[in-house]
């Protein structure tokens, strides 16, 4: 059997099985999904303020924290009232300052869902200039898993 025979019979043996069982979610989440979050960069968003540095521009932790609030907003709407989200991963490059007083926005798309976990591309702008980019991971849980007894 050569190997374009095997790749049919694998082909041929998924189809038959039909698509793997996948235990239920609980929830739906849309690829192509949308959010946005933006802010003013004030004293406290700064690098100096986070700690992550010693100079008056947007620090990357908070622009971390923007980029997340964006992936939230892009599937709040999507989650049954029981269901919350939670950061998992989240790769980031920071590639321009943000002075204090500049209004930057991220808007996050959703790109894959696996299961539980969600994955964002999400880019940050302040006007027509690209701050950050971050690739983000969130995984949907039971809110009950976060009440205190």
């Amino acid at each position: 059997m050569g190997p374009d025979t095997r790749e049919k019979a694998s082909i041929t043996e998924i189809v038959r099985r039909g698509r793997p069982k996948m235990a239920p979610t609980g929830f739906e989440v849309k690829v192509g999904s949308e959010g946005r979050a933006s802010l003013i960069v004030g004293t406290s968003d700064t690098a100096r303020s986070q700690g992550s540095g010693d100079v008056e521009v947007l620090g990357t932790p908070r622009l971390l924290a923007l980029c997340e609030e964006a992936a939230v907003a892009a599937i709040a709407s999507q989650l049954p009232p029981e269901k919350t989200s939670v950061g998992a991963h989240a790769e980031i490059d920071h590639v321009a300052p943000s002075f204090t007083g500049a209004h930057v926005e991220a808007i996050a798309r959703v790109v894959e869902v696996t299961g539980s976990r969600v994955h964002f591309e999400v880019e940050a702008r302040e006007g027509d200039t690209v701050v950050g980019r971050c690739k983000h991971t969130r995984v949907v849980l039971d809110r009950s898993r976060f009440d205190h007894a």
